[in-house]
């Protein structure tokens, strides 16, 4: 019951955080901050009974304007993923941590809607079994 409350929570955060929480100046740089949930698993030889491990992700942005309808978007987002499972009849969850830093375009296909596109590094924090 606790996970469902907690899922339900980081939900309604990610669509507050990313609709009410960006400040812009008069230089077209816009500061923001992004969270939501992340549905994770493993995959691989033996991973019949592994599971999905429910988490999240959260971290800063920051758009600046090129052009018109263009911007240019670096992320830093801390993202917890992993799986659970059971082997040997004991359960177990793995749990990775990382920093993610995408490197997005943007482009706005009317005012407040946009597509995006780039790469991202991913750096591996942490493990924990």
């Amino acid at each position: 019951m606790k996970k469902i409350i907690l899922i339900a929570i980081l939900i309604v955060y990610s669509f507050t955080v990313s609709a009410q929480n960006k400040l812009e100046n008069s230089s077209g740089v816009i500061f923001g901050v992004k969270a939501g949930v992340n549905f994770a698993t493993i995959t691989g030889d033996d991973t019949e009974d592994v599971d999905t491990r429910t988490s999240f992700h959260a971290g800063v942005v920051v758009e600046m304007e090129i052009f018109d309808k263009f911007s240019f978007q670096p992320e830093i987002l801390y993202s917890s993923q992993g799986a659970k499972g059971s082997s040997d009849g004991m359960d177990m969850e793995i749990k990775y941590d990382y920093l993610n830093i995408p490197l997005l375009v943007k482009y706005y296909l009317a005012e407040g809607f946009s597509i995006e596109g780039g790469c991202t590094s991913r750096n591996f924090i942490i493990s924990r079994w």
